[in-house]
């Protein structure tokens, strides 16, 4: 079993998507990252979009403290692009809270109510 926790940077499904986009530095893979993960419904791969999800808020000047600065300022740089993706991350993240199964996952575990606080945070954050 991987490493996973409340926070995005605590799954390894988020660090390597992390990993990739600071490889990268570029936004495209956070748009079809988000994209994907609203067209296939949400089900998979939602560690990679929470990762994604960090990314926009902290590119709409709404980003938690997490994300490491360097990562942080380049998302910034992209506020544009974070703006046009707030509908859909904002889409993103309620299904990544509803219909994921990571969600499936985290209702069986003690610190459940613990991770869907912190997805509650990150809409709050998206949507502000």
């Amino acid at each position: 079993m991987g490493a996973w926790g409340i926070h995005f940077d605590q799954s390894d499904g988020s660090l390597d998507f992390v990993g990739e986009v600071e490889g990268s530095r570029d936004w495209l893979e956070v748009d079809h990252r988000l994209r994907d993960y609203v067209a296939d419904g949400g089900y998979d791969d939602a560690e990679e979009a929470l990762a994604a999800l960090e990314l926009v808020a902290a590119g709409l000047g709404r980003g938690s403290p997490r994300p490491k600065p360097d990562l942080a300022a380049w998302a910034a740089e992209h506020a544009i692009d974070a703006r046009r993706l707030s509908h859909d991350a904002i889409e993103a993240a309620k299904l990544v809270l509803e219909a994921s199964e990571l969600n499936e996952l985290w209702a069986e575990a003690d610190e459940g109510d613990d991770w869907r606080a912190t997805v509650q945070d990150l809409i709050s954050r998206l949507q502000a």
